[in-house]
Parts: C-alpha cells; sequence; structure tokens
C-alpha cells in the first residue's frame, strides 16, 4: 500500500477497508478465476466469484456514489477514487465488474423518476448480498465504435441498424435481437442498462432501457473467454419478443446523446481509478523484486538503469492517480465530469497499466514470463484495459470532438 498522505482520518479509514478486501478477497479471487478455463465455471455458485461481489457488497460499495436518502455512501471524488484504485489493485476485472452493476441504478438515480428509483435504485443500494447485479447491454456483434462516437456524423447515420430492435406497441417496446459476448455481467445480471434501435428509424432514433433480466423472453448466450481479466464474466443476452414497458427509458428528460454522454463520462472516469491500480499493483511487484533480486553480486535495485525504471513507473502510478482523481471529483450529488476528462483520464491510466505492466514483466524476466504469475497476469489485464468501454483512438476522437466544438 502506498503511504498515508496529507488527507483526513476518514479517507485513510477508506483506504485501509478497501485495501483488506482487495487484498484479502479480490486478489486470490482473481487469481483463482484466470486458471478456470470454463468460463461457465467461473459463474458457479460455489465460484470465489461470488464471495468477492458479496464483499465489495458487504462495505456498500455497490452503492458507493448513490446518495445517503436511499441507503448509499455518497462518496465524494477523492474517496471514490481511492476505492475504485484499491479495488483495481486487487483485481481490474473484479473491480471494473462492481463498476459495470452500478450502471443501470446509477442511471435511474440521474433520471429522478421516483417511482424508478423507489422500484430499482433503493433496492439495489440497501443489497448486501449481490442478490442484484447490473450491466451496461450496449454492445452488439455486428457493430462498431461508431455507437461510442458521440458528435461524430456517423453516430446518426440514419442508414445503420441496431441488432437489438424495439417495435413500439402500444405503452410498451417488443424487443428483437441480441447483446454481444462483451457485455460485462452479461450472463450474470439481473438488470441490464440496455441500448435499443426504435424499429424503422435506424441509428437516428434510439433509447436506453432498464431491463429487469427475469421477463419472458429474455435468455442468455455464448460467454466470452479472454487473454486478460478472466474474473470480469462477459457474454451476451439473447431477446426474443420481449416486451417492456416505455416508462423504463432513461431518456426521457435529455435525451439518448446526452443520456449516453453522461454513463460514458461516469464510466470512464471510474475505470481511469480501476486501471491506476492495476498500474501500482505492477510497480510494487517490480519495487519488490528489485529489492530480493541480485544480480552482479548486488540487489538488482542498486542498477542505475533499474531504478530510472522504477522511478519512470512510479511517475506513471502518481500522474494516473491524479488525473483520475481530477475525473471523479464531481461524482457527487448527481453532477458528472466533463466527459473529455473522463476520456482524457481513461486513455491515460489505461496506457500507463499496459506500460508498467510491461515494464514489470521485463524486470522480473523468466519469472515475469511465466504463466500463473501475477505480474503476467497484470500484462494481460492490462491488455484488455486500452479496449473497455471503447477503443483508446475512438474515445480520443470523441474527446476531440468536444474540444473543438
Amino acid at each position: 500500500m502506498p503511504q498515508s498522505r496529507n488527507v483526513s482520518k476518514e479517507l485513510d479509514r477508506r483506504r485501509n477497508e478497501t485495501n483488506r478486501l482487495a487484498s484479502e478477497t479480490f486478489r486470490p479471487a482473481a487469481l483463482a478465476l484466470d486458471r478456470t478455463n470454463d468460463p461457465g465455471k467461473a459463474i458457479d455458485p460455489d465460484s470465489p466469484l461470488w464471495p468477492a461481489l458479496r464483499g465489495a457488497y458487504s462495505l456498500r460499495y455497490n452503492a458507493a456514489e448513490l446518495p445517503r436518502e436511499l441507503g448509499g455512501l455518497a462518496l465524494p471524488g477523492q474517496e471514490l477514487e481511492v476505492v475504485f484504485e484499491e479495488l483495481g489493485w486487487g483485481s481490474a476485472g473484479l473491480a471494473s465488474a462492481l463498476l459495470t452493476s452500478t450502471i443501470p441504478f446509477s442511471s435511474v438515480v440521474r433520471l429522478q423518476d421516483p417511482e424508478l428509483v423507489e422500484r430499482f435504485a433503493r433496492p439495489f443500494a440497501n443489497d448486501r448480498s449481490a442478490s442484484l447485479v447490473g450491466c451496461w447491454a450496449m454492445s452488439e456483434p455486428h457493430h462498431g465504435s461508431y455507437v461510442l462516437a458521440v458528435g461524430a456524423s456517423e453516430f446518426r447515420y440514419p442508414q445503420i441498424a441496431g441488432e437489438l430492435i424495439a417495435r413500439p406497441e402500444s405503452d410498451d417496446y417488443v424487443l428483437t435481437g441480441r447483446k454481444s459476448t462483451w457485455v460485462g455481467n452479461g450472463t450474470i445480471a439481473t438488470h441490464a442498462l440496455t441500448h435499443v434501435t426504435i424499429e424503422s428509424k435506424g441509428m437516428a432514433s434510439r433509447d436506453i432501457l432498464l431491463i429487469p433480466l427475469d421477463l419472458p423472453g429474455i435468455s442468455r448466450g455464448e460467454m466470452f473467454s479472454k487473454i486478460g481479466q478472466r474474473e470480469l464474466n462477459q457474454g451476451e443476452i439473447i431477446f426474443e419478443n420481449v416486451r417492456v414497458p416505455r416508462n423504463l427509458s432513461v431518456t426521457k428528460i435529455e435525451g439518448y446523446e446526452q443520456s449516453l454522454t453522461k454513463i460514458l463520462g461516469h464510466a470512464n472516469a471510474c475505470l481511469s481509478a480501476i486501471f491506476t491500480g492495476l498500474a501500482r499493483a505492477a510497480y510494487e511487484e517490480a519495487l519488490s523484486y528489485s529489492k530480493r533480486r541480485v544480480q552482479g553480486d548486488k540487489p538488482l535495485y542498486q542498477h542505475q538503469l533499474v531504478q530510472k525504471r522504477i522511478f519512470d513507473m512510479y511517475v506513471e502510478v502518481e500522474a494516473s492517480r491524479a488525473l483520475a482523481t481530477v475525473a471523479l471529483s464531481s461524482e457527487v450529488g448527481g453532477t458528472q465530469p466533463r466527459l473529455e476528462q473522463a476520456l482524457a483520464a481513461k486513455i491515460f491510466c489505461s496506457q500507463a497499466a499496459l506500460k508498467v505492466a510491461g515494464d514489470a514483466v521485463e524486470m522480473l524476466g523468466a519469472r515475469g514470463l511465466a504463466q500463473g504469475s501475477l505480474v503476467e497476469k497484470l500484462f494481460r489485464d492490462a491488455r484488455m484495459a486500452s479496449v473497455e468501454q471503447g477503443p483508446n483512438e475512438v474515445l480520443a476522437l470523441t474527446g476531440a470532438r468536444r474540444l473543438l466544438g
């Protein structure tokens, strides 16, 4: 753990509490799940996934940003950064699972619809057993990243139809189609914040619905077996003539683009803290190894090139933490960070995580390259980071459009 900075006792208490969860539960669970070849077994009732999620819920971290009047913690930005950094230090995949679980319910709170808040957000805020799990169902099998390109001309192409079609019928939508294997928590979620294309109107008319996944006609498809963050469940959701009330839309007040902008800002700001934790985990492993390993009749850290590399890794971690804290500084009271801040933080922190993890692998040499070592896993996890919530290149273009007006 990093040394305590000049911060309040409450912040130090939060850091220590979260680090215990990360070190005692998240990291062991992540290492065990990483060795599971069958992603289906990773979500079995006796899987270590569930004690990890329950541990986070028991500390109310599923409600970290939700208002106190609902049973949430309403953590300010610096505390949110601490929570997600520590959890990311333990497991970027499990921290991402927790973050993804919150997205449908925080979106309802921002909507400020009293009926939906009482129906969905309050029970989630008071859940301590991980019986309610959310997911963000936007990805579709044959869609590219233009669905994230807010402000780009291709974002509004009417001729580009989605693969989950919503047919208006009286006060309902009837949904047919599927979401891809990329959906985090896709096969374990109880609720999905679901992007749909309204029939016959192409990409120009879309909506976002909070859908309970126990409705008739919903099933789960293929699970995603991937290179890194294997502890993060991902998989398809299939809809066959699913009737969903239209009042479950979260775009009723602000519209589709503004709602998506807020979700993107929140998700990427939190991811930046998670990837800061991943980078710190790799840095700490390299630093510790440099003090244990003897090379050329002296400890590895006494070699000047090693000292330079260690300090460069430290700089990446500290810069990541600073950017993540800025991006999360508005994450309380229903306000949001500017999207360009959140995207800048996510891009920088994910790149830093990959660089620091790569440097750690090189420093540990054969030990770092050995399958099953912590730094080898961290490197694979960091490789996934640059494409989470959209590839960094696409997010950078979205951020540029915000700056250029």
